[in-house]
């Protein structure tokens, strides 16, 4: 229930400043946003996480920040 209340809420939401109409109605805006976006996935590194119960306390505070009740 908290991820589907947090999905939907997505649709109000902004990315890199700006809205999704934004992004789709202006071709400058939606260049400038696609040029942000390749930059950080090519110099995204994916973490590491293995199974320990560090990293499932770790995983579990995300969810609770990320997800409030």
């Amino acid at each position: 229930a908290r991820l589907t209340t947090y999905v939907e809420g997505l649709v109000h939401g902004a990315a890199r400043g700006r809205t999704a109409e934004e992004i789709v109605a202006d071709a400058g805006v939606r260049a400038a946003f696609v040029t942000e976006l390749d930059a950080w996935a090519k110099s995204y590194a994916a973490p590491s996480f293995g199974r320990d119960e560090k990293n499932l306390v770790k995983l579990t505070s995300f969810l609770s920040a990320k997800l409030p009740g």
